[in-house]
Formats: C-alpha cells, structure tokens, sequence
C-alpha cells in the first residue's frame, strides 16, 4: 500500500512537471528585447532632432493636405455627444456637399521634431521627450539614468554595449512608438486624435441638434515652436483648421517640461477663428507602449484613481479586458473591441486619473482645472482601448486610454481648455509619499499604481512594513547591499518565528519517536482488524488515548510554516515590485553574477536559446540548483526518531522532498534572484536552526529521567489544549459516522 502511494504521488509529480513545462511559456512570456536600431516607420524617416532648433526635412510638401476628403464622401454622426465610435477606426469622410457644412481641412505644414529636457546623468533634466509633429504626439520619453534602476540594462551586463552608438547614456526609454504589425502604422503617445464640430445650430444649447463631423487630427502635421525658460522647456504645437479654405478653428497643444522633475503639463486650447460660437467635442489619447520588464508574466495595465466616500481607491485594466469574442456575418469566431468604461458603470466614484505603466515605471495623466487641482468634469468618458490587433510576447503594447470630452462650446473670446498634469517616471515610494514636496502626489494616491501590484492573497499593510525594514536595512547596514539587507532580513524573521519553530519540531519529533513505539502494536491491530476498518480505527483510536498520544498534535510542527506564508507572499509582492532592487546588483562575482536582483541570476548568458523540453532557457541560473540543494540538507538534517525506528512514512517523507526539491528548483529556474535569494537564505538558515534543535533533542534523549511533561504514557498527564480539543472533536465525529453507517445497514 505505502509503494502504491509512492509510485502514486511520483507520478502526479511528473505530470506537474510537464504540464508546467508546457503552459509556462504562456504565464511566463520572454520579455521583448530593446531594438539595437529604430523601428521601421511608416512614414518618411525622421532626422535625429538636436536641442537648439526644431527640425525639418529639406522635401517640400503640398501646401494643404485634405482632412475631410472630396464630394460623395459620407458624413460622420456621432451617436451622441461624448459617445463617439467604439473604437480606434478610420473616420469617415463628411460629405462637403451637406447643406450648411463647408469642406474641412487641417492647414498643412512639414513634419517637424522637438526635443524637450535631457537624458544626460549630469544634466539639469530628469527625462527628456522627444516630440512629434504628427498628433502633436510623443515620440519616446527617456528617463536620465541618474541611478542604475533609470537604466535599460544593468551595470556590467554586455548587452548595453550594442546600444551605444543610439542611446550613449543607455537611458530608459519609458514611452516609445508602437508599430502596427499588419498595416505598419505608427502610433504614438499623447496623440489628439480628433475634434467633432456641430454645424447647423453652433449657438445651440443641446448637442443633439444639427449635425457632428469629426477631424481627424491625429494623422496630421501641426506647427511645433520651443522655448527655453528658466526652470522649464515649453513646445507650443498648432493645428489650424480650415473651412472651405477660411480660418475656422485653431487647436493649441502646449507641453511645459520642469527641470528635475518627472512633471509634465499638457494644456489643450481649442479657439475661433471665424468669430463665431462652436460646440467641439475633443478626443485626447493617454500613452502607449510600455517596456514589458516582468520575466513572468505581462504586468503591463492601465490604473486609474477614483474618487469614492473613503477617499481615492485605484483599480487596474489590462488588454484582455478590452476584447470581446464575437461572430462574424458568416458566423466565425473573430475578436472586437470592447472599450472598458473608468470607472465603471456600476462604480459609484469619479475618476481622478488614469495611468498606463509596469511594475516599475508609470505615466499618470490627471484632467485639472485652471488652478492645477484634479477636475474630470470637462470630461464624458473615459476609455481603456487597445489600438491594433498585433498578437505575440508584445500584444499589449498596444493598450492605451482616451479622453472624451462634453460637449464644449467655444466662444469667439472664450477658447475652450482641457489640462493635464503627468506624472512620467519611476514608482518610487519615496516620492508618492513625499507630501511636503509633492503634495499632489499624495493627495492623488498615485501609491496606489504600486499597490495595484500586490496580489489579491497579499495583506497590503504587511507588504509594506517589509519593503520598509528591506529599505532600513539597506540604509542603515554598511555595505548598503540589496542582496545583504535581503539575507538580514531572512535573519530577522527566522529569530522572530524561532521560538514558534523550535516548539513546533521538537513536539514532532517526540511525537514520531512515540509512534515509532507504538508501531508493533498498531501492526498486531491490523493484523487483527484488518478486514474490519471501522472497528480497526476504533481500537487505534482507543491505544492512542490508553498511551496518552494526540495525533493532532503533529498540527504544531506546521504553525512556523503557516506563519512564514504570509510573510513570504508579502516579500514576494515587494520584491516584485520595488524599483529601489531594480538593477540592484549582489555581486558576488564582480561584474558577472547577480547584477539585477528582479531578474534571474544568469551566471553564464548563451548566444542563443537552449531549447528544454517544452521551455528555453537563455541562461545558466545557479541560485534555483543552490534553492534545490538547501531543500535536501533540510531534509537530511530533519530531526527524526533514533535510528531503526524509523516508519516507512518517514522514508516516504524523504522521497517526496527529493522529487520537491527537483520540481521547485524547475518551476523557480527564472524567477527573480532576489526572491530565490530570500528563500534559499531562508533554508541556509534553517539548517543551523534544525542542527542545532537535533543537537538539544539528542542530548535530552540521553539524559535520564522520565519523559517530558505532557508527552503521554499511562498515569502521565494527558495532552490539553487546542491539540486535545480537535482529538476530541474528531472521536465525536468518527463515532457519528460510525452511528449512521451501522442504522443504513439495519
């Protein structure tokens, strides 16, 4: 019976295995590698923009282009005001034919490029942003990597050096183009994406009346001017927009970067030209594109803060979110897109922000009024859209949010604003906290795109009281190592739960060393009963209670572990998640082991995939094999009864850690090394503790005398506790089921 349930569990462990051979290349994605060079753009190539002047390709080009095409063309109705098409499509021409409407178009100007800020570790600028003309839109952002975590690739890793000819600084692109795998177009961050005008009644109270065109601005070239100020970088972009080739509406697009800070100021200004009143309704897209950096999983979502009775809660969106399966007319399965409402139809809350980010970094977009304080109202809707049906490791790269706004009227002296402040840049708790410095910061919660991280089985309090003894730790200890302060902090929590674990192995110990005992009487038992299982368990039952043992008093030797399991899930959700240990290096072996201790520990990187079973593995990872062989020596140096006594479930026991510490060291093989260092320290650790607890077991089993108190025998004090009340509750229950099973046979 007991090989049968050995060769039993063998064989679930190997089909675990292979099933999370098989499904980890899913849960677990390889993350996206940095290009070496530019993406391939759809448009004509861009020239490098330098920092004096904004730059313009030497081609001419068609001194208008036509945004709201010929006659015949069809007319866009939106729906209703603030509700305009589902989802990111191609508008449709308006007919210029229609009474009332004139022919539509954007004044055309060359495409420009503008850089704000810098991304030199020495220079007066926290990120530098690199603008596009088209949209009115960003580029890329890229953080000046004035600590290792604002780096591509960490100190030392080769990697870095293929990309200096483009990034000499090896500064973190934050934010950068995304390309649409089947059409090949561009799309960026911040775009504009279109402005619907009502004809027919622009004085009109409700929007319902008349009829709503739709520009499309987003594929358009706006005029882009800098100004260097004395504490800031400003680029004001315009788009002019003409009807039947008269002014008509003037769309002004100011970004306003601060030196050493992450802080951007988006402002849109929509004006009348013709001196009449309109009533717009603007559409103004979020960012897009975030590095996936979590070997994992995707962490990649977008985060919004609202406004709620208890104050600003967070939630989170991801990609899959926003699809829905539908059939088409011929009924195939095809894939639409749903666009996910913030924040939600049933929420009874206003949102405050919106944010697309990773674990690590973020760009948080909050509408404001005029006095920089978080204002929604100009707004209808806010959406979570993904822009183009791109699908492998990078599919998400392409979820974003949008901005629609009410229906606006725009006087003649009165231009129509929306504003924006962003926050671009790391997740730093130091700064989210910071109320005397960025007060706004805590006001609007933007911790909570950190905590949004924590799994659902973490207990948020406790998480963050370990990332603030990680962080004391690696203030307050000489050399101010990550990986020391993670090894102290294994130090710590095994000293704290020491007690509990030293209670909880010698009661085992004692308790196998009395079963071992009483095993040649429970065999006698079984040779008796054997045929009989109801009246075997009751005579078991009933030489427990004669030989004062409790079973269930074996529950104790768990409680270290289930104390270890909240702290453990709370130190997985900080290690995960803080950017302080983002490129944190050990260092064990200077400049080639451990740089980054949220990535794997990879000793020895391969030129190209080693291809195992059902995964690859891309390098030689030495902490998970050193997790795997601590699993052993606990097992080896487990206090267990004097030799010869030991049962054939101890043997069982053995076997199982061997195959355990196989399949751990398998499934852990790319988790991040800070947390495979915590759990290997932990075990390291552990063997001391266990050495030592064998060491006090032996010598009180060679002391003379009478056993310890409460362990049992005849006339010796019999068990209490919570131990004795659940062998007491189980008696009753075995003799109920006992009771039924005996009035079913009569």
């Amino acid at each position: 019976m007991e090989t049968r349930r050995l060769v039993v569990a063998l064989a679930a462990s190997v089909i675990v295995f292979i099933l999370w051979m098989a499904i980890s290349p899913f849960v677990m994605p390889t993350p996206p590698q940095r290009p070496t060079t530019q993406p391939a753009q759809a448009e004509a190539p861009a020239p490098q923009p330098t920092t004096d002047a904004v730059d313009r390709p030497a081609a001419s080009h068609p001194a208008s282009q036509q945004v709201q095409g010929g006659p015949g063309a069809p007319v866009k109705v939106a729906a209703a005001p603030g509700t305009p098409a589902s989802g990111p499509q191609k508008q449709p021409e308006p007919d210029a034919a229609a009474a009332g409407v004139p022919r539509l178009r954007v004044a055309s100007v060359p495409p420009a490029w503008v850089k704000l800020g810098s991304d030199d570790p020495n220079g007066e600028f926290a990120m530098m942003i690199k603008l596009n003309s088209r949209g009115a839109s960003i580029d890329e952002v890229d953080l000046a990597p004035r600590l290792a975590r604002y780096r591509n690739y960490p100190k030392g890793d080769d990697r870095a050096d293929s990309d200096k000819d483009i990034d000499p600084f090896d500064s973190y692109d934050l934010l950068r183009p995304l390309k649409d795998q089947k059409t090949g177009k561009l799309y960026r961050s911040l775009t504009t994406q279109e402005i619907n005008i009502l004809f027919d009644a622009p004085g009109a109270a409700s929007a319902k009346e008349g009829q709503w065109h739709a520009v499309s601005v987003d594929d358009k070239e706006w005029t882009m001017e800098r100004r260097r100020e004395d504490d800031r970088h400003v680029a004001v972009c315009t788009a002019k927009i003409e009807a039947d080739r008269k002014p008509f509406l003037r769309v002004v697009k100011t970004y306003t970067l601060y030196k050493n800070q992450y802080d951007l100021v988006m402002d849109l200004r929509v004006e009348s030209l013709d001196k009449r009143p309109h009533r717009v309704i603007l559409t103004q897209q979020g960012p897009i594109n975030v590095h996936e950096l979590d070997v994992r999983g995707d962490s990649r979502k977008v985060y919004h803060g609202m406004r709620t009775a208890e104050g600003i809660k967070t939630g989170s969106t991801q990609r899959k979110d926003t699809v829905v399966k539908a059939n088409d007319d011929q009924g195939n399965p095809i894939l639409e897109l749903q666009p996910v409402p913030l924040p939600g139809p049933d929420v009874d809350a206003k949102l405050v922000w919106a944010a697309l980010g990773n674990q690590y970094f973020a760009a948080i977009m909050t509408p404001v009024d005029a006095e920089r304080k978080a204002d929604c109202t100009p707004f209808e809707a806010t959406q979570v859209i993904h822009l183009t049906n791109n699908t492998g490791v990078d599919e998400n790269g392409d979820l974003t949010f949008r901005f629609i706004s009410r229906s606006t009227e725009v006087k003649p002296d009165e231009p129509a604003q929306f504003r924006f402040d962003l926050y671009v840049g790391p997740k730093e708790r130091g700064l989210f906290r910071d109320a005397e410095k960025h007060p706004a910061y805590v006001e609007r919660n933007y911790m909570g795109t950190i905590q949004e991280e924590y799994y659902f089985c973490v207990w948020t309090p406790l998480a963050e009281l370990m990332t603030k003894l990680l962080i004391g730790l690696h203030e307050w200890i000489w050399p101010h190592n990550w990986g020391i302060a993670i090894i102290i902090l294994v130090l710590v929590v095994r000293v704290i739960l020491h007690p509990v674990t030293k209670k909880g192995q010698v009661s085992m110990t004692r308790m196998q060393t009395r079963m071992a005992d009483l095993q040649p009487k429970l065999d006698e038992l079984k040779k008796k009963y054997g045929n009989d299982r109801n009246k075997l368990n009751q005579e078991t039952m009933a030489m427990y209670r004669k030989e004062g043992i409790n079973p269930a008093g074996n529950m104790l030797s768990c409680l270290p572990m289930m104390l270890q399991m909240p702290i453990w899930v709370a130190l997985w959700a900080t290690l995960s998640n803080t950017i302080e240990l983002r490129h944190a290096s050990f260092m064990l072996i200077p400049g080639r082991w451990i740089l980054d201790l949220t990535a794997p520990d990879a000793l020895v990187r391969f030129e190209r995939p080693v291809s195992l079973m059902f995964t690859s593995i891309d390098a030689l990872n030495i902490l998970p094999f050193l997790w795997g062989l601590s699993m052993i020596l606990q097992q080896k140096l487990t206090p267990r009864p004097k030799p010869g006594r030991s049962s054939e479930q101890m043997q069982q026991q053995k076997r199982m850690m061997y195959i355990m510490a196989v399949v751990f060291t398998v499934m852990f093989y790319s988790f991040p090394s800070g947390l495979t260092l915590y759990i290997m320290a932990s075990n390291f650790f552990g063997l001391l503790e266990q050495w030592r607890i064998r060491k006090h077991l032996e010598e009180e089993r060679d002391q003379p005398g009478p056993p310890p108190a409460g362990e049992g025998g005849p006339g010796k004090k019999k068990p209490g506790g919570l131990a004795a009340s659940l062998m007491a509750k189980f008696d009753k229950f075995d003799q109920e089921q006992r009771s039924i099973k005996g009035s079913k046979k009569k």
